[in-house]
């Protein structure tokens, strides 16, 4: 039943489309930490669908398959830039990642392990990079001058037992934004635990995650405004047979704004579900109670048949719920968010969805997870873009439409050569309205990478989103694609190089700040034992 459940969960990260500049990228310490930084940075529970207001994924989770590959290339919407370092843990107590180019585009990575293994593990992690140069708008505006910069730094520790696994995240992230006509320096604290069985080998098997933040938000045209948000996330599954389960999700988040400007936006829902194995078959029937500004009930319903050899799975599921954003959210989906541009916060309530999905292995190398289905949302976020003087600024809008959609997640990783795909078709059944943007129909992220004896490294990264479109205006859509290369001329040193937007197009990750033009990075990489 795990990999039904990542299997789901896996639709969102890899099918989400549409929003926006994400230069907060995540860290992937090493694929031995299961509190990964993906997972304590969340906000709110996840739709089990590709969500119109979810951004890019920063790294694709092949957690749904039998390997424990983890993808964990990383890129920047100016910048595309991938890591070949080992995806596990290589001994390596310091990792030390710089770069810059033109456009301006300065990278900064470091990873601190002094204690990679035994009982207690830990890490300190610091992530820098960015965006300075040229922007133009579609609103008229002459061309100007600006920067984008994202902080990502912390702590992460791990006591890992034999039946259960502790883990606590502590860290800062920073969002530093200015353009022709103001600048936001944003800063957010954050606290995240974790606590999951090890095993299955026992009576109840669990997984439960906490954190807290605070955020603040100083505009220079606004002042500051001020977050606090929490959210407490998992699940409790006891044996009541030898065949049967009762799983019991829970989730509860909540945002209050320090000025009192807003009202409190809290989320309370809960899923109990019986969960009966025969066989090759799990079946699981139960129901989801959603409590935020309006109360509602969902099915919670899934069959899975998954073959032992684990060579193919298919699943199918029933559902729905409701998802609360807030401030920190929206401010990581699109760094010129800012609180003038928000009204309110409203649920999104998940009415009903459908989904069919397929996973399997090929050839040995070749991994696979196709999954389609239908939904209908009420109070759907969409991005928002309206016109203040004279400007298109961005916005949260909520809509209600329905949305059938396919991904295809494909992972090809043998010694030499490795090539990640994920792609999503959404057809969206809504209206064009003035002041929001129409989801976006087909995006896809794909990346391949060469290597020659582990010495010299060859890639390519694609990103491709198409058009969206208000009454008033089009975005179009764009392809950014790029290559890279490094070279190791020492056991600790190599240099690498990236160039990005090599098709020299307009990229609008975000709908109000455009970006354009050839790009280039170079830099070097240390490892210290």
């Amino acid at each position: 039943m795990k990999k039904t459940y990542l299997a789901i969960a896996l639709a969102i990260v890899a099918g989400s489309p549409l929003l926006a500049q994400n230069l907060n990228p995540e860290v992937q310490v090493t694929n031995d930490y299961v509190a990964r930084m993906a997972d304590v940075h969340k906000n709110g529970t996840p739709m089990s669908v590709p969500d119109s207001l979810t951004r890019f994924s920063t790294n694709i989770d092949y957690s749904v398959f039998t390997t424990a590959y983890q993808g964990a290339y990383e890129f920047s919407p100016y910048a595309i830039s991938m890591e070949p370092e080992a995806r596990s843990y290589d001994g390596s107590r310091l990792l030390l990642r710089v770069g810059a180019g033109y456009s301006f585009h300065p990278v900064v990575r470091a990873v601190f392990t002094p204690f990679p293994k035994g009982l207690v593990r830990n890490s300190e992690y610091l992530s820098f990079d960015g965006y300075g140069g040229r922007y133009r708008s579609l609103d008229g505006r002459a061309a100007y001058s600006g920067h984008d910069y994202g902080l990502d730094a912390g702590a992460l520790i791990r006591w890992n037992k034999e039946k259960f696994d502790l883990s606590a995240d502590a860290g800062y992230d920073g969002i530093y934004t200015a353009d022709d006509a103001l600048s936001s320096t944003y800063h957010k604290a954050r606290l995240a635990l974790n606590v999951h069985s090890n095993t299955e080998d026992i009576p109840v098997t669990y997984n439960m995650d906490a954190g807290i933040h605070y955020g603040a938000d100083a505009v220079s045209t606004l002042g500051n405004t001020g977050e606090t948000g929490y959210v407490v996330d998992g699940y409790v599954c006891p044996e009541l047979g030898r065949s049967f389960k009762l799983r019991v999700d829970v989730h509860s988040q909540g945002s209050w704004f320090a000025n009192g400007s807003f009202s409190p936006a809290i989320l309370n829902s809960a899923a109990p579900k019986l969960i009966y194995e025969i066989g090759e078959f799990t079946l699981a029937a139960g129901g989801k109670l959603a409590l935020s500004e309006e109360f509602s009930i969902h099915p919670d319903v899934s069959v899975q048949w998954l073959p032992e050899n684990g060579a193919l799975g298919v699943r199918l599921a029933l559902g729905g719920g409701q998802i609360q954003g807030d401030y920190a959210t929206y401010k990581a989906a699109d760094h010129w968010f800012n609180t003038s541009y928000l009204t309110k916060f409203v649920p999104t309530v998940e009415k009903i969805n459908a989904t069919l999905g397929i996973d399997g292995l090929l050839f040995k190398h070749l991994q696979y997870s196709l999954s389609c289905g239908w939904r209908k949302l009420s109070n759907g976020a969409l991005q928002g873009l309206d016109v203040v003087t004279a400007a298109y600024v961005p916005g949260i809008r909520y809509v209600d439409y329905e949305q059938a959609w396919a991904t295809v997640l494909l992972n090809w990783k043998s010694e030499r050569l490795e090539v990640n795909m994920d792609a999503t078709y959404a057809y969206n059944m809504i209206a064009k309205g003035a002041d929001y943007l129409t989801p976006a129909a087909f995006s896809m992220e794909t990346s391949a990478l060469y290597n020659w004896n582990g010495r010299i490294f060859a890639g390519l990264r694609a990103k491709a989103l198409s058009a969206r479109e208000s009454t008033l205006v089009k975005i179009p859509g764009f392809a950014d694609i790029g290559l890279y290369g490094e070279y190791v001329f020492a056991s600790r040193l190599s240099a690498w190089a990236q160039l990005g937007n090599l098709l020299n197009q307009q990229i609008s990750y975000s709908p109000t700040h455009i970006a354009g033009g050839l790009n280039f990075t170079v830099g070097l990489c240390l490892k210290l034992q």
